[in-house]
């Protein structure tokens, strides 16, 4: 009889994390944590929540934490195979009805996360980690990410711009973190969209705003050129 093997997503490489001092699964239960059960005490004012949140939070008595911690940036990306794995695998096992990613502040309900390794077996993939954000006033709004330090790397922001720039703001952050998260370091960058070429630079790192546990980088884009068509 014919056996057939499916291709494991992940490697002697990526198990190894298992025994890393720095990966981490824990249990925090409600009979005494009961104020992570909150919704305000899990995410920031930008995330998006799922409609049921509530009533699953009512009736959760368990919560897994998964994660790496490092004192300095990893170079190679087998933790966070690993540790997305795990969060997959976690769910499963324990019936879980939500899956809460704190870095990129993103919820994940039920069976989610599983379907985008099905259709994706990159569990290290810039789109799976980070979030591309925009929160405004009635005046102004700001483009940020979050989910960048799980590679070590500071989250961008773009200063407060007025609010018909929404769409520029957004894609030049999102095209400066995805040339990042894909060389595993800042750097100049330059993007190409809107009929023109952008020469983008970025402050120092500094530690994020209140809305940020981590470090924080501001873009500055230059307007390089017109495409010539």
């Amino acid at each position: 009889m014919a056996r057939l093997h499916a291709t494991s997503p992940l490697g002697a490489s990526e198990g190894m994390t298992l025994s890393d001092v720095r990966f981490h699964i824990g249990v925090a239960k409600r009979a005494r944590n009961a104020l992570l059960f909150r919704p305000e005490a899990l995410c920031e004012a930008d995330s998006t929540l799922p409609a049921s949140i509530a009533d699953i939070l009512v009736e959760a008595d368990t919560i897994y934490i998964v994660r790496f911690v490092s004192q300095d940036p990893e170079p190679k990306m087998g933790y966070l195979s690993f540790a997305t794995y795990v969060a997959k695998t976690l769910a499963e096992m324990s019936g879980a009805q939500m899956i809460w990613d704190t870095e990129a502040q993103r919820f994940f309900v039920a069976d989610e996360l599983a379907q985008m390794l099905v259709d994706n077996a990159d569990s290290s993939r810039f789109d799976l980690h980070v979030g591309v954000r925009w929160t405004e006033t009635t005046e102004e709004g700001r483009a940020f990410t979050r989910g960048m330090a799980k590679k070590g790397l500071p989250d961008v922001e773009f200063p407060s711009q007025p609010l018909d720039q929404r769409t520029l703001a957004m894609f030049l952050v999102e095209g400066v973190a995805r040339q990042w998260w894909s060389a595993g370091e800042t750097g100049l960058c330059e993007l190409e969209d809107f009929g023109e070429v952008f020469d983008v630079e970025f402050g120092e790192p500094v530690p994020g705003a209140p809305t940020h546990r981590g470090w924080m980088s501001t873009l500055h884009a230059l307007r390089k050129r017109r495409i010539s068509v």
